[in-house]
């Protein structure tokens, strides 16, 4: 059985918590992973699927690259854009291309707001695209600054990763 290591005692003044070989910020520890704040974001978007649309894609997969987000919605399409695009006589799927342009436009600003409700910083664009063959549909979001997250390492494209996977120098 492993023991849990015995806290060392420390100033009041001081922001750590010290234990007998580490030193973790009690501020560091509470952040969530790059990871867990990418699935609730997922979760949160298809929460506001359903919430706005009546219809609830099968998966979200969201990634974040430095000030960059990136969303994929599986199965995005509502059931009268999916008729809408079967009809046949229809050119182009005119219609169901109109419905989705305006289901974007009218979600842009909610899924703004829930996208900066769960990462913390502020959204200076959204595009959306949908593919109505694959019924899914990409978002892509310019973000104010990268988020705050406990391992920004793994976050690709910034200053963090960057260094993390620089290679050590060899000695010999």
């Amino acid at each position: 059985m492993q023991q849990k290591p015995n806290p060392l005692k420390l100033d009041s003044d001081q922001s750590q918590v010290a234990t007998e070989n580490r030193f973790t910020s009690p501020k560091i520890s509470s952040l969530p992973s790059c990871g867990e704040l990418e699935r609730s974001l997922g979760q949160a978007i298809q929460k506001a699927y359903r919430q706005h649309l009546g219809h609830l894609p099968t998966r979200v997969s969201c990634h974040l690259f430095a000030n960059r987000l990136s969303v994929w919605i599986e199965d995005s399409l509502t059931p009268v854009e999916t008729v809408l695009f079967s009809i046949s006589d229809l050119p182009d799927a005119k219609y169901a291309q109109a419905v989705r342009f305006a289901i974007d436009q009218a979600l842009e600003r909610r899924l703004s707001r829930v996208i900066e409700g769960c990462l913390n910083v502020s959204v200076l664009t959204l595009i959306a695209g949908t593919c109505y063959e694959q019924k899914c549909t990409s978002l892509t979001a310019l973000l104010s600054d990268t988020p705050t997250v406990r391992n920004p390492e793994r976050i690709p494209k910034t200053m963090a990763s960057r260094q993390a996977h620089r290679k050590a120098p060899t000695q010999e």
